[in-house]
């Protein structure tokens, strides 16, 4: 089974399990479903090119997906409500299934749903219905061996651990210090080696109501000295004793970001 029919199998059961209509999914528009069940919701879903790496073996794709929904006029807002209640509760986290013994690893972004056109009679067998059609739009980014999902990571101050959360981009880097040394009635220098300087840089979009960002706002306005307290990364189930914590605020164009820098020395 190819990752597109095993997706479309997800949607069915994720709208069946927040309506009690049925769901029928299809590749092309029919009305047939409505003749045996009028109260249904019958979703065409047309998937697109496939965008690929250029990377051999590495498995980076992203397939955008097209829904066009066909239901009753009078159902339209809850569909709606429905998909759109799908969509911020599931937009841009990560999931994992499992096709034919291999697990494939998923994100999708939603837009929200939207009518197209104006109602419409359909004639059944047993009646004629007035219906709507509303389309969908999602852009998947999947892969079997790429690593799409961040790594978990928190930051502990003294005793108090703090999801950090809202990443646009992390770096980590291993420096090595050395120091050059000239010896007497020699020529050339050396290299000696002193330390190896672990550093760990975060970009963070700014929102409201996050714990650890409210500590960094404190920091940079002066109430208080995140460097005086016991500082612990923790990456996964890594945790890295921090010597150094630096915190700066940048604002453009309508959006803002904390770059935090961790260092160990």
């Amino acid at each position: 089974m190819t990752f597109e029919r095993n997706y479309k199998e997800i949607l069915r059961t994720q709208l069946e399990a927040v309506t009690k209509r049925k769901v029928y999914v299809s590749n092309d528009i029919h009305y047939q479903p409505l003749n045996d069940d009028p109260e249904a919701i019958v979703m065409v879903i047309n998937t697109g090119g496939t965008s690929r790496s250029s990377v051999d073996g590495f498995d980076m794709n992203t397939l955008p997906i097209s829904i066009n929904f066909i239901c009753q006029a009078n159902y339209l807002q809850e569909i709606f409500g429905i998909l759109n209640q799908i969509a911020k509760e599931n937009n841009a986290k990560y999931y994992q299934t499992e096709i034919d013994g291999t697990t494939y690893y998923y994100q999708v972004i939603y837009s929200d749903a939207f009518q197209i056109g104006g109602a419409y009679k359909v004639h059944l067998e047993r009646r004629t219905v007035n219906c709507i059609t509303g389309n969908w739009l999602l852009n998947i980014t999947y892969s079997e061996n790429a690593i799409i999902e961040p790594s978990i990571c928190k930051l502990k101050v003294g005793s108090t651990e703090y999801d950090i959360k809202y990443i646009n981009r992390y770096d980590m880097s291993a420096t090595p210090v050395t120091e050059s040394v000239q010896y007497i009635d020699e020529d050339g220098q050396e290299e000696l080696f002193i330390d190896t300087v672990l550093c760990y840089s975060f970009v963070l979009l700014k929102v409201n109501n996050d714990a650890l960002q409210t500590e960094l706002r404190k920091q940079i306005a002066g109430k208080i000295d995140l460097n005086q307290s016991v500082l612990t990364l923790k990456i996964g189930g890594d945790e890295i004793s921090i010597k150094k914590l630096v915190v700066t605020e940048i604002y453009e164009n309508k959006a803002s970001v904390y770059n935090l820098v961790l260092t160990k020395s």
